[in-house]
């Protein structure tokens, strides 16, 4: 995989602080180290699940959270499923989600604290401005904690490795034709899509396209006609279904990435490691009705350096 095609291009990284309100967010506020958390929205829903280590030193300090009734207990993980009730939360990380050229790099808690660290591209400065400002300067629990230049794919990714081990996963299937993606693909062969899974509506998910050369096709809305970076929104029937199901199980996805090489399509996924296993039954689960594509796993493996040498 070339990451050059987009490294640098959707930039500018912004991270939020969001105070929460409700009955876990208050038992949250004894709660004063880094919890992970997947934020995620299903159909104008929006849900926000936590992840207590089993392997944590700390893990007995919990205990007063671990009671609550959505506890769900996996290999590795204690995890809580919340749904966001408060209405200007709600609104807000909603046009956070679906805000063009947005891509979220990760959220976690701190006390009753959301943080959501996203990049978009600079194309969209006055109007994230305008949007920050309007919630800002009206609701006293929303703040920037920090703006600044994001890292690139692999550099964001070995940084996140640092906090907890991650694992990557590609898989590749037979490409099944559709016209915007066969249109894409032809006029741009080493395109990569990044898709914004957290998010979905009745269009399905938002996907980055980086493309090689200029494109302009029915369904693309253009972020950067200087750098050729589109916006799509992706409805595969079986992506939505191993989405749905790994929310389910409240599997978080670090970032997803959808490519074509050789008339084969590539999906590349990077996941907590701890949750690889309950990821790939999901996968076995769905492939057999893709059987004539020919699916095959790539790549399985911890995230290291060799790994990026192996990528499609």
């Amino acid at each position: 995989m070339d990451f050059s095609i987009m490294d640098g291009k959707v930039d500018c990284g912004i991270s939020l602080g969001i105070k929460l309100k409700g009955e876990l967010f208050s038992l949250m506020k004894n709660a004063d180290e880094r919890v992970e958390a997947f934020l995620y929205e299903d159909h104008e829903e929006l849900f926000i699940n936590l992840y207590f280590s089993k392997f944590s030193n700390n893990i007995g300090k919990y205990n007063f959270i671990l009671s609550h009734k959505s506890l769900k207990e996996s290999q590795s993980f204690f995890t809580i499923s919340e749904k966001i009730e408060n209405p200007t939360h709600l609104d807000f990380v909603k046009k956070i989600l679906n805000f063009p050229s947005v891509i979220v790099a990760g959220t976690f808690m701190k006390r009753d604290t959301l943080f959501i660290l996203y990049r978009y591209h600079e194309n969209y400065k006055e109007e994230m401005n305008s949007l920050l400002n309007l919630y800002i300067g009206e609701h006293h629990d929303i703040a920037i904690s920090e703006v600044r230049k994001s890292h690139s794919f692999r550099d964001r990714m070995m940084r996140i490795s640092k906090l907890f081990p991650i694992a990557v996963l590609q898989t590749s299937s037979i490409y099944i034709p559709n016209e915007l993606i066969s249109y894409i693909y032809k006029n741009s062969p080493g395109f990569m899509a990044e898709l914004e899974g957290r998010g979905l509506t009745s269009d399905g998910v938002r996907a980055l396209i980086y493309s090689e050369t200029a494109l302009s096709f029915k369904g693309l809305n253009e972020i950067s006609g200087i750098q050729h970076i589109y916006e799509a929104r992706h409805y595969e029937s079986l992506f939505l279904e191993r989405r749905q199901m790994a929310n389910e199980q409240r599997i978080p996805r670090i970032a997803i990435l959808f490519g074509i090489r050789d008339e084969r399509a590539y999906i590349t996924s990077f996941l907590p490691q701890e949750e690889m296993d309950n990821y790939m039954r999901i996968y076995s689960k769905t492939v057999s009705k893709e059987s004539r594509y020919e699916p095959k796993v790539e790549v399985l493996s911890e995230l290291k350096e060799d790994v990026w040498n192996w990528l499609e």
